[in-house]
C-alpha cells in the first residue's frame, strides 16, 4: 500500500485528525462569535432607550393629530364664516341696488330745497360742500371740521348758510 491510499488505515486516521482539527477551529470561531461584544445589560438599555424614543414619537404624533383636528375645525369654521359673509354681502348689495335710487332722489330733493350740495369725500372727519345762492355772490363753498363741533353747532352753521 502506498502512503495516501484510501485503503490505508493511517490515511483514515490522519484524515480523521484533519477533520477534527477543522471542526475544532470552526467550533472555536463560533464560540468566539457567540460571546456578546457588549457588556451585560447593554442590549436591555438599548431596548429601553428605543422604547423611550418610541413613546416620545407617539406623544408627538398625538400632539400633531390634535393640532390637525383643531386646524381642521378652524378651517371649517372659517369657511362657514366666509360663506356667511358672502351671503351677507349679496343681501347688502341687493338692498343697495333697491335703495340707491330712493336715496339719490331724497338727496336731490334735499339739495333742491336747502340749496346745499354735500361733498362726502372726507366724511366723517369733515363735511364740505356748496351752497347755491341766487345772489350776485354765486355759490359759496363750506367746510366744517366735525370733530371740533357739536351736532347743534353743525346744524346752526348749516342753517346759517341756507339763510344767506
Amino acid at each position: 500500500m502506498v502512503h495516501g491510499d484510501k485503503r490505508d488505515p493511517f490515511y483514515h486516521a490522519q484524515n480523521q485528525q484533519h477533520r477534527t482539527a477543522g471542526l475544532s477551529t470552526n467550533v472555536n470561531e463560533l464560540q468566539r462569535q457567540a460571546i456578546p461584544s457588549e457588556p451585560p445589560g447593554a442590549h436591555t438599555q438599548r431596548i429601553g432607550a428605543l422604547e423611550g424614543q418610541k413613546q416620545d414619537a407617539q406623544t408627538n404624533v398625538n400632539h400633531l393629530s390634535t393640532q390637525l383636528d383643531t386646524l381642521t375645525s378652524r378651517r371649517k369654521d372659517m369657511a362657514q364664516k366666509f360663506q356667511d359673509l358672502r351671503e351677507q354681502r349679496a343681501r347688502i348689495d341687493q338692498l343697495a341696488m333697491q335703495q340707491e335710487p330712493e336715496i339719490t332722489n331724497k338727496l336731490s330733493l334735499y339739495a333742491h330745497i336747502s340749496r346745499l350740495s354735500f361733498n362726502l369725500d372726507h366724511y366723517p372727519r369733515k363735511l364740505s360742500g356748496v351752497v347755491a345762492s341766487e345772489d350776485v355772490q354765486g355759490p359759496q363753498t363750506f367746510e366744517l371740521e366735525l370733530s371740533t363741533l357739536s351736532q347743534c353747532q353743525i346744524a346752526d352753521k348749516l342753517w346759517g348758510l341756507m339763510e344767506c
